[in-house]
């Protein structure tokens, strides 16, 4: 018996990507689940479960860009099965919003990630699967199962692919080392390279330190996500001060909206960026050679079990 694949609106083309899969012989046998996510005239979200989950192993997948609109869809979707007495409900986030306000920088700061954890399970959450969450303490914060995929070896294969010499892969910022350290070892190198930076606001980045060599040398800018584009350019135009060839970038989760985008496509310190489909972007997004869209769908099929 196959079980249920339920979507949110956020993401129903990588939803549909992981179904066309499975039919293929690529994982555990599964079903779209229908579902109807509608709203009231006043914005209320409204969610009816159209199939018999009763004691039923489901999946829900939920991105949460943008945060608001789609962490509601998530939860109450999930809440509706609950209350449609499925058996086990497993959440498929491919981007979990609000993961940088996993801590208190300032007195008075809310520790939103914690609370977006505790509503997902408290929703009815059973377990959870995850891809590149923004730090470690976001998944310590969940008390239900969880597993974190990683997005790095599609990311570096894409890299290996353009069998560029003398490269370097750079942290962007010291939250970003470790990830970056991982990801030259899945491309085989030790040239490393990183940056500190300071933010005098919240969407505004100062280089304050720098590490590595990467003079004539080509180099791939490597991080979770990006918001505003602005961390990414300011640290293209420091390295190419420093004498850098050409600048890419890897990143899983590409949060940046319209006027981000049109600003890194018209950046002519980087040359490419690449990043996964856990954020559905417009057809022409795909089409546009300054990124590179590869998918999870396979990374979470395989999750599915």
């Amino acid at each position: 018996m196959a079980n249920f694949l339920f979507s949110t609106h956020s993401n129903e083309e990588l939803a549909g990507e992981i179904l066309r899969n499975q039919s293929r012989g690529r994982g555990t046998r599964l079903k779209k689940g229908k579902c109807i996510i509608s709203h009231y005239k006043d914005g209320e979200i409204l969610v009816h479960i159209d199939e018999k989950v009763k004691g039923k192993k489901v999946y829900v997948l939920g991105s949460t860009f943008p945060p608001a609109e789609n962490m509601l869809e998530l939860i109450i979707l999930i809440n509706a099965l609950k209350a449609n007495g499925a058996g086990k409900i497993i959440a498929l986030i491919p981007y979990f919003g609000y993961g940088k306000q996993d801590r208190i920088k300032y007195s008075g700061d809310a520790m939103s990630a914690k609370l977006m954890v505790r509503i997902i399970e408290d929703a009815g959450a059973s377990e959870i699967v995850a891809l590149d969450l923004h730090s470690q303490q976001v998944a310590e914060y969940f008390r239900v199962p969880i597993t974190e995929l990683q997005a790095r070896a599609i990311l570096a294969e894409a890299i290996k692919k353009l069998k560029l010499k003398n490269l370097v892969v750079l942290a962007p910022d010291l939250g970003a080392d470790e990830r970056s350290k991982k990801f030259a070892d899945e491309l085989g190198i030790k040239n490393l390279a990183n940056v500190e930076k300071h933010r005098p606001k919240v969407d505004e980045a100062k280089i304050t330190k720098f590490t590595g060599e990467v003079k004539n040398k080509n180099v791939v800018i490597v991080d979770d996500l990006s918001q505003t584009g602005g961390t990414l350019i300011a640290v293209a135009k420091f390295l190419k001060a420093k004498g850098a060839k050409d600048i890419y970038v890897a990143l899983t989760h590409l949060v940046a909206t319209g006027p981000v985008v049109a600003n890194l496509r018209q950046e002519k310190n980087i040359k490419k960026i690449f990043t996964t489909n856990s954020i559905v972007r417009a057809s022409d997004f795909k089409k546009d050679k300054k990124f590179v869209v590869l998918s999870v769908a396979e990374l979470f099929g395989k999750s599915i079990n």
